[in-house]
C-alpha cells in the first residue's frame, strides 16, 4: 500500500460506501443467453449482450445506497461495433496484398484510435447516471492524441521493421535479416521501457476528465509510481513462475511420453496461474494507486483493495473457470466485481442531497449526441 498518496480532506466529509448486490446465479442466466445469441447471430447480437451486461452490473452497484444506471442503446453501440470490425477487416485485407500495404493500413487505423478512444469515454459516461445525474467525460479529442503520443515511436518502428522483414532483397550476401534480428528486440525493449509512461499518460487523461455536474476530477500522480509498480509486477511474475514451474520444468527431460505430456499440461496450467497471480497483484495495486489519487474540488475516492485476498480470489476463479470449461465465468465476474467495488469509498465535502439539488445539466443534448456519435464503449 506504500504507493498510495491520500488526497487531503477538508470541510465536512460525507462517506459513500459502494456495495455490489449482484450474484453469480443471476448473472449466469444473462450470460448464457448472451453467449448463445451472440454465437447464433455470428456476433451481431454482441451490442445487445453488452447493454444487458452493463445494465445488470450498473444496476447492482450502489453508491451511498443509490444504484447506478446505464442508458446506452444497443443500436447505437452496433454502429461502433461495425466500425471497429470494418477497421480490422481493412487492416487484414491490406496485409494480404503486401507488407507495405499492411503497414500503411495499420498506421491509418492507428491514427483513428485516439479519436475512437475519446468517443468511447464520452459514450460510457454520457450514458451512466447516479441519482438521475448524468456523468460526462470532459476530455478533448486533442487531449486523446497527446495522451497516446508516446506510443507513436515504438509502433512506427515495429511497423517499419515488419515491412523491412517482408521486403525482398537482390543481394543475398547483405540481407537485412541480421540487422532486423538485432533491431527487433531493441524496439520491443524500448516499447516495454516506455509502457509505464504511456499508461500514465492515458490514465492521467482518463482520470483527469471525469465530470459530474460542476465537479471535474484530476489525477494527482506523476509517472514515477507507475514505473515502480511495473518493476514490482515483474518481480511478482518471476517469483510466481519460479515457485510454480521449477519442479515441472526440471521434469521435462522425462523419457516417458505420457509423463512428458502431463508435465507440459502442468506447465501450461502453472503459467495460467502465474498470470492470474501477477495480474491480480497488478490490478489491486493499480486500483488503489489510481482511485486514491483521483479527486475533484469536493469529491474524492479512496480504494483499499488488499492484494492477498484478491490474489486468492483470482487463483480460485482461474482454476474453476478452467475446470468448468468457462462456465464458471459469471460467478468469477460477480465475485471480482464485488471485491473490487466494495473496496472503494467516495468522500464528499457536500451532502449528496445538496449536490443533486445544485446540479444542472450543462451538457444536455449536445453532450449526449457527442457521446453517442459512434456508440463505442470502453470500461473503467
Amino acid at each position: 500500500m506504500e504507493e498510495i498518496q491520500a488526497v487531503p480532506q477538508t470541510g465536512t466529509s460525507h462517506a459513500l460506501e459502494l456495495r455490489f448486490t449482484g450474484s453469480g446465479n443471476e448473472y449466469f442466466r444473462i450470460w448464457i443467453v448472451n453467449l448463445l445469441l451472440t454465437i447464433i447471430t455470428l456476433g451481431l447480437y454482441y451490442p445487445w449482450a453488452r447493454v444487458r451486461r452493463l445494465r445488470y452490473f450498473h444496476g447492482n452497484t450502489l453508491v451511498g445506497g443509490h444504484a447506478l444506471d446505464f442508458h446506452g442503446e444497443p443500436k447505437k453501440m452496433l454502429r461502433g461495433f461495425l466500425l471497429a470490425g470494418a477497421l480490422v477487416l481493412l487492416y487484414s485485407f491490406a496485409g494480404r496484398i503486401s507488407p507495405l500495404a499492411g503497414g500503411v493500413a495499420f498506421l491509418a487505423v492507428a491514427s483513428f484510435v485516439p479519436a475512437l478512444l475519446w468517443a468511447a469515454l464520452r459514450f460510457r459516461l454520457a450514458n451512466t447516471s447516479w441519482r438521475g445525474m448524468r456523468m460526462r467525460f470532459a476530455g478533448t479529442i486533442g487531449g486523446a492524441y497527446r495522451a497516446l503520443a508516446a506510443a507513436v515511436v515504438p509502433i512506427a518502428l515495429l511497423v517499419g521493421l515488419g515491412w523491412l522483414s517482408g521486403s525482398p532483397t537482390d543481394d543475398p550476401d547483405q540481407p537485412p535479416r541480421t540487422a532486423l534480428a538485432i533491431a527487433a528486440p531493441l524496439v520491443v525493449l524500448l516499447a516495454l521501457s516506455l509502457a509505464p509512461l504511456m499508461f500514465w499518460l492515458f490514465k492521467r487523461y482518463q482520470h483527469g476528465n471525469l465530470a459530474l455536474g460542476e465537479e471535474r476530477s484530476r489525477l494527482g500522480l506523476g509517472p514515477g509510481p507507475f514505473f515502480a509498480l511495473s518493476f514490482k509486477v515483474a518481480g511478482v511474475f518471476v517469483l510466481a513462475s519460479l515457485a510454480l514451474n521449477i519442479g515441472p520444468a526440471l521434469a521435462v527431460g522425462l523419457e516417458d511420453v505420457r509423463g512428458r505430456t502431463w508435465v507440459l499440461l502442468l506447465l501450461v496450467f502453472g503459467y495460467l496461474i502465474v498470470l492470474a497471480i501477477s495480474g491480480a497483484y497488478a490490478t489491486s495495486r493499480l486500483q488503489n494507486l489510481l482511485w486514491s489519487n483521483t479527486a475533484s474540488a469536493r469529491i474524492r475516492f479512496r480504494s483499499a483493495l488488499e492484494a492477498l485476498p484478491y490474489i486468492r480470489l483470482a487463483i480460485t476463479n482461474a482454476v474453476l473457470v478452467i475446470l468448468t470449461l468457462g462456465f464458471y465465468w459469471p460467478y468469477a465476474a460477480t465475485a471480482t466485481a464485488k471485491m473490487r467495488l466494495e473496496a472503494v469509498t467516495v468522500q464528499l465535502d457536500v451532502s449528496p442531497d445538496e449536490l443533486a439539488t445544485e446540479w444542472r445539466r450543462d451538457d444536455d443534448a449536445a453532450g449526449d449526441a457527442a457521446g453517442d456519435l459512434f456508440g463505442i464503449d470502453i470500461g473503467f
